[in-house]
């Protein structure tokens, strides 16, 4: 009974707290209730909001071919220097396998040590031309001829092997091959059988020397690929690169040309070729420019083609293109009646022409809507 009356007494004690306090915790709990669906549909809106911003993905297209090789340390350091301001990312540069290999299995890499640390410095990202031609004469065809081919694939795959374990971690991108859809480029004539066996050692060996890296087959010239690119994959090639290399030039006209064969257009022949051999690799244009001389185009022009090079690739009909090396970076010389002499976005005397800021407003541009991914990954939209 004395437990009994406690137990009464304390319920009677407490029951007009309760009375009062229920509806204040009720009223609380409502508050809270609601606080938190609010907080909690902000949160989804702002979800919601956030994916239908979010800038697509893409590998960064802003490339300039360059020749660093041999250059003195104060002039390798003042080109990369505009390089860097200019808002290049990446440098697509020869690495001769003649000047790395002076005697059979015997590898000096100390210049392009020096090249490839200076570039990275300068924030720059290296693609690794490693071509057909200029090779040890030991190695070659024809001894006697600087361009000729490598007699034996296996030669090229040891070497490539070497260049792509020395430089593990420091070079994403190998190009292998130039042009070898030329004659110039693999005498006495272009074979494409010979060249889908280089490609298929050269793979073998860098990813064998670091299999992170990535490999972009030759670019074949925009003169008459199209029956080289089918000769590749007739011979093989699939599965023996991650992109396709291609150097659609349409100079002296605008890559928006549709009239003439030799266009920038071309690209969406070489990609339906690809498809139609089940392989939807991408593209990279590692050559791509327009000569400022006598019988090219003005400095103006040569600007306003390089950005809609950038427009098409970003924002049009060939975002299958990863990369697109402007050609070159550098004028060569100052005769103004060759060509070879004036692709550069500055002048033989280091002075801008205008493509240069073209290409500062290009990285501008893609630094303010797109997300970075790095090579390898497909671009996304």
């Amino acid at each position: 009974m004395r437990e009994k009356s406690r137990l009464t007494f304390r319920i009677t004690l407490w029951r007009p707290w309760l009375l009062v306090l229920t509806p204040l915790a009720l009223l609380a709990a409502m508050k809270r209730f609601w606080a938190a669906l609010f907080l909690l549909a902000l949160i989804s809106s702002a979800g919601v909001s956030a994916k239908a911003t979010s800038k697509p993905k893409r590998v960064n297209p802003v490339c300039s071919s360059a020749h660093f090789t041999w250059l003195s340390q104060a002039d390798l350091d003042r080109q990369t220097t505009f390089m860097q301001q200019a808002g290049i990312q990446w440098v697509r540069l020869d690495f001769a396998w003649f000047d790395m290999e002076p005697w059979p299995n015997v590898h000096t890499f100390s210049e392009y040590d020096r090249i490839v640390n200076t570039a990275s410095a300068h924030g720059l990202k290296v693609i690794a031309l490693v071509t057909q031609y200029g090779i040890p004469p030991f190695y070659r065809q024809d001894s006697t001829n600087w361009m000729s081919p490598p007699a034996n694939p296996q030669d090229y795959k040891r070497f490539t092997q070497a260049l792509a374990s020395h430089f593990r971690g420091k070079i994403q991108l190998y190009e292998l091959g130039n042009e070898p859809d030329l004659d110039w480029a693999w005498p006495p004539a272009a074979n494409v059988a010979s060249y889908s066996a280089l490609l298929k050692a050269g793979y073998q060996g860098i990813k064998a020397g670091d299999p992170t890296a990535k490999v972009i087959s030759a670019g074949l010239s925009n003169v008459n690929p199209e029956p080289f690119i089918q000769g590749m994959y007739d011979n093989g090639v699939k599965g023996y690169f991650d992109y396709f290399g291609f150097h659609p030039y349409s100079g002296p006209r605008s890559p928006d040309d549709t009239v003439n064969a030799t266009q920038f257009g071309r690209l969406a022949t070489m990609r339906q070729i690809m498809l139609s051999n089940g392989d939807n690799k991408q593209i990279m244009a590692t050559e791509v420019g327009w000569p400022t001389f006598s019988g090219g185009v003005d400095e103006q022009t040569q600007a306003r083609y390089i950005n809609r090079i950038y427009q098409k690739i970003e924002y049009e009909d060939y975002k299958y293109v990863a990369i697109a090396c402007i050609y070159a970076f550098m004028d060569d010389g100052t005769d103004t009646t060759n060509a070879e002499d004036n692709f550069g976005l500055l002048r033989f005397d280091y002075s801008a022409k205008p493509s240069s800021a073209t290409m500062s407003a290009v990285r501008a541009d893609y630094n303010a809507h797109f997300t970075p991914i790095n090579p390898g990954r497909q671009n996304k939209p």
